[in-house]
């Protein structure tokens, strides 16, 4: 059973259409599953039912939107979005690269390339607009290493600088105390020689001498 989604509705088309010209002209998108030629319409025009094998195939035919086909323009939309009119269709048997009918149209040919042209175009700019982006992120992460740098050296500096206050705190704590320890003998030797002196002049041999 052929897939839905792939089947396209071809409206506006020349009531001189024949099976063979819709096959050589849809074969150009890929390869054709099958083709339903609806009756007439009001305005003489006719309808047609294309299926397709692959997707880009389905997606190339309906790129071909109002294009001019026998002298006319056409419509082909997706099946999905289009009515399947109920009436008498031709159904014709599967179309392979052996066995498909026609010669290639040169619009369709042209319109075909300018579309696979469009594209490769569109490739290479998601491409260059990629690579940019690539860039800018290996300048990122760079700019990113060498602020760490700076802040890793920052913190060691600042851990050196606490250190060498906390050292030099240290040793003035330590003149401080020797310091005092100083004062403190002093004032012991002093105190002892005032007494050492007070002893000596109340002494009874100092008042025989006098």
């Amino acid at each position: 059973m052929a897939n839905p989604d792939l089947t396209v509705v071809v409206l506006n088309l020349s009531p001189t259409v024949t099976l063979g010209d819709l096959n050589a002209y849809f074969s150009n998108c890929g390869l054709v599953e099958k083709i339903k030629l609806l009756g007439a319409n009001r305005d003489r025009s006719l309808s047609a039912l294309v299926t397709f094998r692959q997707p880009y195939a389905y997606q190339t035919a309906l790129l071909l939107n109002n294009a001019n086909f026998a002298g006319q323009p056409i419509r082909i939309l997706p099946k999905k979005v289009a009515a399947d009119p109920p009436v008498s269709y031709r159904t014709i048997p599967i179309v392979t690269e052996n066995n498909k009918t026609g010669g290639n149209m040169p619009g369709l040919r042209a319109a075909v390339e300018a579309i696979a042209v469009e594209g490769v175009e569109k490739l290479n700019q998601a491409r260059d607009e990629l690579n940019h982006k690539l860039k800018l992120t290996e300048n990122s992460r760079v700019v990113m290493e060498k602020t760490r740098l700076a802040v890793c050296a920052a913190d060691q500096a600042i851990y050196a600088a606490e250190e060498a206050a906390k050292d030099v705190a240290k040793r003035i704590k330590n003149i401080a105390v020797g310091a005092t320890w100083l004062s403190d003998v002093l004032q012991k030797t002093s105190k002892l020689v005032l007494e050492l002196g007070h002893r000596k002049g109340c002494s009874p041999n100092s008042r025989d001498r006098i």
